[in-house]
């Protein structure tokens, strides 16, 4: 949907469940999907340990904030722990 009324969306639309990882997986790459911080955090570690381009395709709540773009929700809090949970 393009926000402006047009007929052509914008290349910075939030686009609900794109798999940004699959393009990279067509280049040769590594893709990962995830949803949860400890997915996350899984996924950081393996692709530092592996040294290969690797797309991690974070998957958010619409909820937590809009894209950095915007000056009135930059940089949101996380509610993010770090590390895997214990």
């Amino acid at each position: 949907v393009n926000p402006t009324g047009g007929s052509d969306p914008s290349p910075m639309v939030f686009v609900p469940d794109s798999r940004y990882d699959k393009m990279m997986e067509a280049f040769g790459g590594e893709g990962v999907n995830v949803t949860t911080p400890d997915e996350l955090y899984r996924a950081v570690s393996a692709a530092m340990d592996s040294g290969r381009p690797t797309l991690i395709n974070a998957v958010i709540d619409p909820n937590a904030g809009s894209e950095s773009g915007n000056i009135g929700s930059l940089n949101p809090t996380s509610t993010v722990r770090k590390g895997p949970k214990t």
